[in-house]
């Protein structure tokens, strides 16, 4: 420190470095890097290429190699500065593969649709079920991203897109009429006429469909559940406007009295707002007869249910206490009241209940011959009995009410209920569309926040279509040798194993009827599962391998022939299956007048030559598994010589089945010819397998 100049001092500081300093590195994307990312352009995704180039260069990062993608690809999908018009340059180049469509959007409407040639051309006449959904925020536009899947062989394949954005104009009906548009075209041009519609509860998409198309609107499930538990776990009482006298005057067992005592909401209607909210949302103004000096005042709706001077005859939607001016004097308020005492919307333990119900309302069809009606008609009278009873029971009038307007009414049941259509649809839920987005956003977009629409559509058409294209061309054609093919098929292969070896007991189901006859077959071939079809009516299975197991002979039922390809089981509905014969529950009327009241004398009145023909192939079968056994205990004895516990292992272990059914047969034909123990019964547990085995008759009866 150095003494003061000019009044100031000055301070010398002295810096050393002690330790050595850190080497900086060049953060770059190095050129190998680069080199790699442009080789794989054009096949290969960013999320495959990271691991592979991180592999080489530890320091790379993923948010590197997807700028580079993205900055390396722009020569691939970019053909102008404007997003739209460079989206639709692009679709002109993949002429090939893609149709953009002629549709002519209103004044502040943007809208670009195309059609993917080798899915829809192919599958032309073969799609009955298709997906109808949108997403949003795949592109920097804020386009909305719309989808037609075409249902085949259980599995989804995108036969059409749509990007719209109506947010331009404020014109009423301008997203329907743009989708209207769009669902012309298909129709129109490609022949997409489906017989069932899977959708959200987007009323735009639904309104689109009816007008379009006549086909049967089917609600997802899944998106249905979903809307039905956030409501009920919802604690507000304030609901749907609940029309009282339209819910009488089709079922005029519904008390007029048990609806919600609160003040409705009007906003609060699924998928849109209520046809007649006027009506619905009007109040009754209070009696002309009340005196002067009456107070009327509106109990809010989270006071108890009944109260000692609650006027019970009120038919309005609010309750109303009315008390005289002489009596207007009360010294207990109800402040410190138990909040357990309370209304509540739903209690917890009834909520999976409900839902649980409106499942097997919507599984619930004529096909399927159980405990309910078997019309369209009877089915929709016996579910509202049902949930209305379940309600009123439990003191739910506000969910009652949800559910009526929402789901139960007319006009609301027609779009989730499978009764209301002959055919019952292979899909339950919009699962495939949303496993489609999900492949999208997860396998492309994950990295990239909101990309150009350009961008968007070449991801669309170049990197996710070819997967399509191949499994479609797979499905199609028959090479010979191991496809793969829907991912459903293994899962159905596994439960039909489990069913295979479950035992037949009584009660066979406690929703379905089936006819033990035509519901059990023989063991099928392993070209059965690559093959067998799903049918949209009886019988919901079809394939050569599926023989009925015969049944007595001498019965009625035996003349049924052995390669009739009957067996019948509804896949889609989870809450239960039916195996079944083609004969419905209705009486049949004969050529000569006479009434056929079961399915026996239907069966029985079939020709003597399909009869001959079953018995024929029965014999036929019998004779050669008779030899073969025959030929085998002769081949047993021969074994004795050798006293090989090896092989007497692998007889016991291989043979185990074949071993336990003789001796299941043997002991009920002994218990059947005993006079001391007890006769089996047809549906008991140890001889289920034994259930078609006709005993031999006793040595006295023979002597006799």
């Amino acid at each position: 420190m150095d003494g003061d100049v000019e009044g100031k001092r000055k301070i010398t500081v002295s810096l050393q470095h002690r330790d050595s300093p850190v080497h900086y590195y060049d953060v770059a994307l190095p050129p190998g890097a680069a080199g790699m990312i442009r080789e794989g352009l054009e096949w290969s995704t960013p999320v495959a290429m990271v691991g592979k180039i991180r592999a080489v260069y530890p320091s790379v990062t993923a948010a590197q190699v997807h700028s580079a993608w993205t900055e390396m690809s722009k020569i691939l999908w970019k053909h102008a500065e404007m997003k739209l018009p460079s989206a639709k340059l692009l679709l002109k180049e993949f002429g090939n593969e893609v149709d953009v469509l002629d549709v002519h959007p209103s004044e502040g409407v943007e809208q670009l649709c195309f059609a993917m040639k080798k899915i829809i051309e192919p599958l032309h006449g073969k799609v009955v079920e298709i997906g109808l959904d949108a997403t949003y925020g795949t592109n920097s536009k804020h386009l909305e991203l719309y989808t037609v899947l075409g249902e085949y062989d259980n599995a989804g394949f995108p036969l059409s897109y749509c990007l719209l954005s109506t947010t331009g104009t404020n014109d009423l009906g301008k997203r329907k009429r743009a989708l209207e548009a769009w669902a012309c075209e298909l129709r129109d041009r490609y022949g997409v006429i489906p017989v069932f519609i899977h959708v959200d509860k987007d009323m735009a998409e639904i309104g689109m469909a009816r007008d379009v198309w006549n086909a049967k609107i089917q609600l997802c499930w899944w998106h249905l559940r979903k809307a039905v538990r956030t409501r009920l776990q919802q604690s507000k009482l304030s609901t749907t406007p609940y029309n009282v006298h339209r819910a009488r005057a089709e079922f005029p067992s519904i008390d007029g009295e048990f609806k919600p005592h609160g003040r409705a909401d009007p906003s609060e209607h699924e998928g849109g707002f209520l046809e007649d909210m006027a009506a619905a949302s009007a109040q009754p103004s209070a009696s002309a007869t009340q005196g002067p000096n009456t107070v009327l005042i509106k109990i809010p709706a989270t006071q108890p249910r009944t109260t000692a001077l609650q006027d019970v005859t009120n038919t309005s939607s609010t309750a109303y206490l009315t008390m005289p001016a002489d009596e207007m004097d009360i010294d207990k308020d109800n402040d410190d009241e138990d909040p357990k005492t309370r209304r509540a919307f739903c209690p917890t333990e009834l909520r999976e209940p409900i839902v649980q119900l409106m499942e097997r309302h919507l599984n619930t069809h004529p096909l399927i011959p159980g405990y309910s009606h078997p019309s369209p008609a009877g089915i929709r009278e016996w579910a509202v009995k049902q949930m209305y009873n379940f309600c009123f029971e439990h003191d739910l009038p506000e969910a009652w009410a949800y559910l009526w307007e929402n789901w139960y009414r007319q006009g609301r049941w027609e779009l989730w209920a499978r009764a209301e259509h002959p055919e019952i649809p292979r899909l339950k839920t919009t699962m495939m569309v949303e496993s489609h987005w999900r492949r999208i956003k997860k396998d492309f977009l994950h990295h990239f926040h909101k990309p150009r629409v350009d961008l968007l559509v070449w991801i669309l058409v170049a990197k996710l279509a070819p997967e399509y294209y191949r499994r479609l061309d797979n499905l199609l054609t028959n090479i010979g040798r191991f496809r793969q093919l829907s991912s459903w098929r293994k899962a159905f292969k596994s439960q039909w194993r489990i069913c295979q070896d479950r035992p037949i007991t009584l009660p066979l189901n406690e929703k379905y009827r089936p006819d033990p006859y035509r519901w059990a077959v023989q063991p099928v071939d392993p070209v059965f599962f690559l093959e067998v079809q799903r049918n949209r009516t009886i019988p919901f299975w079809s394939h050569p391998s599926l023989i009925p197991l015969l049944p007595p002979t001498g019965t009625a039922a035996a003349t049924i022939p052995a390669r009739e390809n009957v067996v019948e089981h509804n896949n889609s509905n989870r809450s239960g299956a039916r195996v079944a014969g083609d004969s419905d529950d209705s009486d049949v009327e004969g050529d000569d007048g006479s009434d056929f009241d079961s399915d026996d004398d239907l069966v029985g009145a079939r020709n003597d030559e399909e009869s001959h023909s079953g018995n024929k192939m029965f014999d036929e079968r019998l004779t050669a598994y008779l030899k073969t056994v025959r030929d085998f205990c002769d081949g047993l004895e021969y074994q004795r010589n050798f006293q090989d516990s090896r092989f007497l292992a692998t007889l016991e272990r291989e043979g185990a089945g074949f071993f336990r059914l003789a001796e299941n047969c043997l002991s009920r034909e002994r218990r059947e010819n005993s006079t001391r123990s007890p006769a089996p019964t047809t549906w008991e547990r140890s001889t289920a397998n034994a259930m078609f085995y006709r005993s031999r008759p006793s040595l006295s009866d023979q002597n006799t």
